[in-house]
């Protein structure tokens, strides 16, 4: 099987921010889910897999992350489940790299349902 997915790592996250490259792998991970207007919410087992590192290391980046500003972390509690969601500080990014900075990506479409064809809503 192929795979269609890939990591960005632009060069302001290199220059401009104060990370080495593992940490602007992950931040590149993070900037990709954020950009699609949310967060990334999965795990450090699925970041340290994805980047082939420790997930001591993963979770030693996330608290640098955090505490450069560069990345925002909510604590949430669902259905008696807690996890973390983190997202990029695009007000620090904008201080920090400027007119370097893309704007955000609008939403995506969201998908034709089948059912919407069957039931005469699309032609």
């Amino acid at each position: 099987m192929k795979s269609e997915s890939f990591i960005a790592v632009y060069d302001w996250m290199l220059e401009d921010l104060p990370l080495n490259c593992r940490e602007a792998m992950l931040f590149a991970v993070i900037y990709s889910f954020s950009e699609r207007g949310g967060g990334f919410s999965g795990g450090q087992a699925y970041l340290a897999r994805r980047l082939k590192i420790a997930r001591q290391t993963v979770n030693e980046t996330l608290r640098k992350l955090t505490k450069e500003n560069l990345v925002l972390k909510q604590d949430i509690s669902r259905y008696g489940v807690r996890y973390y969601v983190y997202t990029v500080n695009r007000a620090a990014l904008a201080a920090k790299v400027g007119a370097r900075l893309p704007e955000p990506a609008p939403p995506a479409p969201e998908p034709i349902r089948e059912e919407w064809r069957t039931n005469g809503l699309i032609v």
